[in-house]
């Protein structure tokens, strides 16, 4: 893979055998992940799930967007400073294994699975596709409550699913 992945590690001055020390946290665009087409892009982001952010992860080893034009290629506006990829961000971490080696391996696999997955997933006409299935925004919204930008409570923002909110197909019968 020839994407530009950003690598986050964590050290303690004077404490070698810290327990966070082995942990390794990447990030990146998804622009820059060599997704086929919009199928794969949409794929990738319902398998992430939660690892998938809009925004660049403050703790992912990414740089300050209104300081740094890393990414310049990849962002809806490099003019006025906001460095934010269109498509967001992928963040994977791992602290399973005991060196910093093998944590970082897991994550790189696991980036490769997922891109090769949601390429795979998105070039078959067939079932396989997560083109019907809407993206994940759960953690997305429950961020933005818990910091005060989501507009008052959860129920006050949405209202509650009801079965009109389904496609009919996926109803059994006699339901709709």
């Amino acid at each position: 893979m020839q994407t530009p992945v950003l690598v986050r590690s964590v050290t303690y001055a004077g404490e070698p055998g810290h327990p966070v020390t082995p942990k390794r946290t990447i990030a990146v665009p998804l622009s820059r992940l060599p997704l086929m087409n919009e199928a794969a892009l949409h794929n990738i982001k319902v398998m992430a799930g939660s690892r998938w952010v809009l925004e660049p992860p403050k703790d992912g080893g990414l740089p300050n967007p209104r300081h740094s034009i890393l990414y310049a290629d990849s962002t809806a506006q490099v003019q006025g400073k906001d460095v934010i990829d269109k498509h967001g961000y992928i963040k994977i971490s791992c602290e399973s294994f005991p060196e910093a080696q093998m944590n970082l391996k897991w994550c790189m696999d696991a980036l490769r699975r997922l891109v090769k997955e949601a390429n795979e997933r998105g070039n078959s006409a067939s079932n396989g596709a997560f083109t019907d299935i809407p993206l994940p925004t759960r953690h997305h919204d429950s961020r933005l409550r818990s910091h005060g930008t989501g507009g008052g409570s959860y129920k006050a923002e949405k209202k509650r699913v009801t079965l009109e909110d389904f496609p009919r197909e996926w109803l059994p019968r006699g339901s709709s």
